[in-house]
């Protein structure tokens, strides 16, 4: 009886190996189908991030405030 039993969980954990394998298959196939949308979303990304950081290149932290008045 033991052994049944045994070889019930061996079977109830390949399904959910073969689940886990199908979820991955799915997810594989959504990044492949859909990767041009992905690439765009991450230049806009990279985009906005180079845009604030060249907005906010000229503000610099100094101790002394004569030095900013100069500017």
């Amino acid at each position: 009886m033991t052994n049944r039993k045994k070889q019930d969980d061996i079977r109830a954990i390949m399904r959910e190996i073969k689940n886990v394998w199908d979820l991955l298959a799915f997810v594989a196939q959504l990044v492949i189908t859909h990767i041009y949308k992905i690439i765009a979303l991450l230049v806009v990304i990279g985009m906005v991030l180079t845009g604030l950081s060249i907005k906010y290149k000229d503000f610099e932290i100094t101790k002394d405030p004569i030095e900013v008045q100069k500017k």
